[in-house]
């Protein structure tokens, strides 16, 4: 996963960290057919391999949630992304 990643400094691919915070959220919605949009992520600090992450979600009044992605050092991931809980997964013959 890291090859390529900064060869003798590896970090986390931003994707694989908004791929934990989607999993944290879809465990939420067990059973639920969700399709998530970003509409904002900054990733402000590297996260090495092998570094735990805490992820905080928090729905917002304006039907967004906002989520932050945070190491023991510092925060590696914020932003925003709306859900779509229904008729998410489409099928095409």
């Amino acid at each position: 996963m890291f090859q390529g990643h900064f060869p003798g400094n590896p970090v986390v691919p931003g994707s694989v960290i908004v791929a934990e915070v989607l999993h944290c959220l879809s465990r939420q919605h067990v059973g639920s057919p969700v399709a998530y949009e970003l509409t904002t992520v900054k990733f402000p600090a590297p996260l090495r391999p092998e570094t735990p992450v805490l992820v905080r979600c928090r729905y917002e009044s304006d039907g967004q949630i906002s989520f932050t992605a945070q190491s023991d050092a510092a925060m590696v991931a914020a932003g925003r992304l709306r859900a779509d809980l229904t008729d998410a997964i489409r099928t095409t013959p």
